[in-house]
């Protein structure tokens, strides 16, 4: 039937049925509720609903399953073409499995409130079998119906039967619905009803499984005979006044304690729900074995607790948040980190102000933008691996963080949310900048010729190293007794000048009493020094602050027990750990120290070196000339002195003798001071080194025949090279000379000479004293002399190595000496074969 051809009997006919179906649904059984949520499993759809029409253009919504909220039961009405209408217009059962085709249904506010795109509905009948409602299933995806579950449908609409027409037709419809075996039976949750005094008149299947009675053992008994529920310790008998007395506070479902058949407790899920009946108040509940539920609860719970545990006690940060950028969690060291008290909410990232959050940098001292932080970035789907991020707190040292995050994801992609792990490095980095603190001033110090060359590098590396504003090295003018700049880094737009002076006294302020005593000095709060001030420095310190420095840190410069500098520091933070701060600047002052006494001593050595190469030169020119003349007149009494007395010529040959060796070592300190200053010339033309060797044994054969020292040779017949035939010879009589003087008597020296590719190779090896081998690295200092010769008495000047040296580098050539623990000396002169220049 058309809904336009309704009659007006028939119409009041449905008006008064939709009217006592609507009266009745508040006391209607909970089967029916179960009935729609049953409909909607075995459809596999979302969403189920009882609607009615009144009239033509009004429809009311009865009962719900999984609809919004919006779409509550009894209380929406719609009005213009409803859906309702259409299905009695049809009378018949309609299927439409895509509504926003459908013209007619497409923009009804019931479906679009649902967001349902499916509906499967058949038409409910009052007891004189007119249409006065609908039985809906809806899904919120298109898709086709089967006949299959329209016939269930169909059937599950029989089983709610016929509609009241009127009171007494509604009161037999509760009653009959009570005690509908098949619709009681067929629900899964346990069905009991009693009456208001606590008899049990209904008792489903599920029931019977549920407590272990069966259904005729449990008709008229009470509940508290049978395992009743205790609500928070009460009987079935206690409460139940209560619950009569406002049945709506009831309704919802409550977790309750209840008994089974043999005696063993276990959890239940209850709903209570109160049916007025011709034959008085019926208690019905509907309840759930909740075993299950709760075991998995404590047991999650459980995990939950150990995860969380696990989680505070960590000592990395860790946060996490939803999908929609809602922080979920911050565990205790995140929030020690960010000055976070435990009572207190962190930064939400969806609510902070502005675009940056205010205690997050960038390593560079960049604000942080909001979706540059790590979670946010994880939130969007990236992996960050290793970001660096620096925290500031008001007053506080900044810490650096190393961030990990990731996107939290489900099974099939859906993006749950993100977590970040922040592993606290600021230790790290600053060791690690500390080390690279320590490289720079080291290698500024390899550099610098002065004090004054290294302040400037120096400064700058410590600042960098600690982050901090200013760095000053002040070191001690011993004429004047103050501490003058040596050097200073201070950050930009920062004036100095304003707090320190531009020379300091002894005990003036932090730097002045550092320098006093020799002693670091920590100020943690410069407006609260640990030391007395006088009322000037105070001032200074008032301004300092006021300009944002907060601490500072001073170092001695010390070399040996004297203080010769010292290292001033300021912070504009409060620092943690002083101690690793001046075990650092420590170290640095005191390279900075040895730098110093180094250079005043190599300066010192520089200028003992030019002294006495001055003096030597002095000496050589100066004695020369009474030398020679001395020389000169021995010479002309020698050509007179046959008529004189023996012991008078004896005196001559002393003098003579005596001057010749004295111009020797004359000769030979002006050769080495010439040779090491590099203004003595050689004048290389081509030769036969073997001519030369044999000239020098020739000359030195006398010596060793008075030693009885016996010159054993291996020279080739020629060995051309190019050199200076002087000095060569000269280099050959120093050594030759040497091994027999240091060889006893009876020992044997051996001469050697050979040529290889490009040199040629002198050896004088003698049987003689030897020399230690801890002194073999002296050798070659003039005037050294081994002990070996010194304790034997045996003269010697110690010059005649070092000339030897000198002379063979100026020819391009190597000397070497061994000594083996055995005895003897072996001394190897290489020379090269090729052409060498002037």
């Amino acid at each position: 039937m058309a809904v336009d051809e309704v009659t007006g009997s028939e119409l009041a006919r449905r008006i008064s049925a939709v009217t006592w179906a609507r009266r009745l649904s508040p006391v209607l059984p909970m089967p029916i509720d179960a009935l729609l949520r049953l409909a909607a499993v075995l459809m596999d759809a979302p969403m189920a609903m009882m609607t009615l029409a009144t009239e033509r253009d009004e429809e009311y919504v009865l009962l719900t399953h999984g609809l919004p909220a919006a779409v509550s039961p009894d209380t929406t009405a719609f009005r213009g073409t409803t859906m309702t209408g259409v299905v009695l217009a049809a009378d018949h059962p309609i299927r439409c499995p895509d509504l926003r085709a459908d013209t007619a249904l497409c923009d009804h506010p019931l479906l679009t409130a649902s967001g349902a795109r499916a509906l499967l509905a058949v038409p409910l009948r009052d007891a004189t079998d007119t249409p006065v409602g609908a039985l809906c299933v809806l899904d919120v995806a298109a898709r086709e119906w089967s006949d299959g579950q329209l016939s269930t449908l169909i059937e599950i609409a029989h089983l709610l039967g016929p509609l009241p027409l009127d009171e007494v037709g509604a009161a037999t419809t509760a009653l009959a619905a009570l005690e509908s075996a098949s619709v009681l039976d067929g629900i899964l949750e346990a069905f009991v009803a009693c009456t208001g005094s606590g008899f049990v008149v209904g008792w489903n299947h599920a029931a019977e499984e549920m407590f272990g009675w069966t259904a005729e053992e449990t008709h008229g008994r009470h509940v508290d005979d049978l395992g009743p529920p205790l609500y928070e310790g009460r009987t079935a008998t206690e409460m139940l006044p209560v619950i009569l007395s406002d049945p709506d506070a009831w309704r919802a479902p409550r977790l309750v304690s209840v008994r089974h058949r043999s005696g063993r407790r276990f959890p239940v899920r209850l709903r209570l729900m109160v049916v007025q009946s011709p034959a008085g108040a019926l208690v019905c509940t509907f309840a759930t074995d909740a075993t299950a539920q709760v075991d998995a609860e404590r047991h999650a719970a459980r995990e939950g607790r150990f995860s969380a545990a696990l989680v505070e006690s960590m000592q990395a940060g860790v946060a996490a948040c939803d999908q929609d950028g809602r922080l979920l969690l911050v565990n205790r060291a995140l929030r020690e980190i960010h000055g976070v008290p435990p009572d207190k909410e962190p930064i939400d990232l969806r609510t902070a102000k502005g675009t940056e959050i205010e205690n997050l940098f960038h390593p560079d001292g960049r604000r942080m933008q909001i979706p540059d932080t790590p979670l946010l970035r994880a939130l969007e789907g990236e992996t960050v691996t290793g970001a660096q991020v620096m925290v500031r707190l008001p007053e506080g040292q900044p810490r650096y963080l190393e961030a990990n995050a990731r996107p939290v994801e489900a099974e099939d992609g859906l993006r749950l949310g993100a977590v970040v792990v922040l592993q606290d490095v600021t230790d790290r980095r600053r060791a690690e900048r500390f080390r690279e603190c320590e490289l720079r001033v080291a290698q500024a110090l390899a550099v610098a010729t002065s004090a004054q060359d290294v302040g400037p590098a120096l400064t700058a590396a410590v600042a960098g190293a600690l982050g901090w504003p200013h760095v000053q090295l002040w070191l001690v003018d011993e004429v004047a007794d103050i501490l003058r700049s040596a050097g200073r880094w201070t950050r930009p737009g920062l004036d100095m000048d304003e707090f320190l002076p531009q020379e300091i006294a002894r005990g003036w302020g932090f730097t002045g009493l550092v320098w006093e005593t020799g002693r670091p000095l920590w100020i943690p709060d410069l407006l609260n020094p640990p030391v007395p001030v006088t009322p000037d420095v105070r001032a200074r310190l008032r301004s300092a602050a006021a300009a944002g420095l907060r601490a500072a840190l001073v170092i001695p410069v010390n070399s040996g027990r004297t203080t010769i500098g010292v290292l001033t520091c300021n912070a504009n933070h409060r620092e943690e750990d002083a101690e690793s701060l001046i075990d650092l600047l420590t170290g640095i002052a005191a390279q900075v120290g040895h730098f110093i006494e180094r250079r005043r001593a190599d300066d010192l050595a520089l200028e003992l070196a030019r002294t006495k190469d001055d003096f030597l030169a002095l000496v050589g020119h100066e004695m020369r000339t009474p030398l020679t003349s001395i020389a000169s007149y021995a010479e002309l009494l020698a050509g007179g002195a046959d008529a004189w007395p023996e012991s008078d010529r004896q005196l001559l040959d002393v003098i003579t003798r005596n001057t010749g060796v004295l111009r020797a070592i004359i000769d030979d300190l002006l050769d080495l001071t010439a040779l090491e200053s590099g203004s003595l010339t050689i004048h290389p033309e081509p030769l036969d080194l073997v001519t030369v060797i044999t000239d020098s044994l020739t000359a030195v054969s006398p010596a060793a025949a008075n030693n009885a020292v016996t010159l054993r040779t291996d020279l080739p017949d020629h060995l051309p090279l190019t050199g200076d035939p002087h000095r060569l010879r000269q280099i050959a009589d120093n050594l030759l000379t040497n091994a027999v003087k240091y060889s006893p008597d009876g020992g044997n020296v051996y001469v050697g000479l050979a040529g290889d590719a490009g040199a040629a190779e002198f050896t004088v090896r003698d049987e003689g004293i030897g020399i230690p081998s801890e002194e073999l690295h002296q050798l070659f200092r003039r005037f050294y002399r081994a002990s070996t010769a010194r304790h034997r008495g045996i003269p010697g000047t110690g010059l005649g190595l070092s000339i030897t040296r000198a002379l063979t580098e100026a020819h391009g050539g190597t000397i070497t000496v061994t000594a083996p623990p055995s005895g003897g000396t072996t001394v190897s002169v290489r020379l090269p074969l090729k052409s060498m220049q002037s």
